[in-house]
Order: C-alpha cells, then structure tokens, then sequence
C-alpha cells in the first residue's frame, strides 16, 4: 500500500473531511463540524446551554482555544454521526426540545458541509432552573 492510499484510507474513516474541489482540497475538520452543531443547537429555544466533559472544561481553564465543547463528532465515511450534551432549561418539554434540536443540526450540518447526517443522539445533562420557562412551548427556535 502506497503512503498516498494509507492516507486517503485514513482520512476515510478518520477525524476530518477532505474534499477535492476544481481548484484544490477542500478540509473540513470535526472542529468545524462541531462548532457548526453546538451553535445550531444553542438556537433552540429551550436550551440553556451544552455540557463540557471534564477534559474541556479543562482546557478552557488552561487557556487553550475555546473548544466545541458538549459535541462529539463520529466520522464513517460520508456520514457524520453527532452526540450533543445538553442542558435544558427548566419547564420545556425535554422531548420537543431534543426533536427540534435535532432537525436544526442535522439541517444546517447537511447544508453546511458535503455530509449526510446519520444520527444526532441527544444526551440531557442537566436541567437550568435559572432561566424558567416563561412563555411558549419549547419547541420552537429563538429569534
């Protein structure tokens, strides 16, 4: 197997998206991916936040570059599969909160990028009770 095939092989099923394009590659990193997913979500109105793992929360602390944390993003091919760690506020119907955040990602990750979404998991971390429902019915995106 050549060096060029391991790496085309590689970027297959690896972590990020490389495109060839008329004038060149295009690459579309799992960073990007991410960033995409997390401000999709944070449109929904319902949804207070998303949850960093104890390893982004330590990065952020150390200064690093701000991650796309409360996102993972799983690569197979010309798929991309994403799990979301939200926090929900208080008085919104978990249920139509994770559906609209759902249809939201998936349409602008498709939009956005050369992927088919397969799946968008939705993992409730926690509830906000700082920020109450105070109209609506949660299922809807935020103007």
């Amino acid at each position: 197997m050549s060096v060029s095939s391991l790496f085309v092989n590689l970027r297959e099923i690896g972590m990020d998206k490389e495109i060839t394009a008329k004038w060149g590659d295009v690459h579309i990193s799992q960073r990007a991916i991410s960033l995409l997913a997390a401000k999709a979500a944070r449109t929904i109105t319902g949804v207070a936040d998303l949850e960093a793992t104890f390893a982004e929360t330590a990065a952020l602390k150390m200064g690093r570059h701000k991650p796309a944390y409360g996102v993972e993003i799983m690569i197979h091919e010309q798929e991309v599969e994403i799990t979301l760690r939200l926090v929900i506020c208080y008085g919104f119907r978990i249920p139509d909160v994770a559906l609209a955040v759902q249809q939201k990602v998936k349409h602008e990750v498709e939009q956005m990028t050369a992927y088919q979404v397969s799946a968008v998991h939705i993992d409730v971390q926690g509830i906000d009770f700082d920020h109450p429902v105070t109209s609506g019915d949660g299922d809807g995106e935020r103007g």
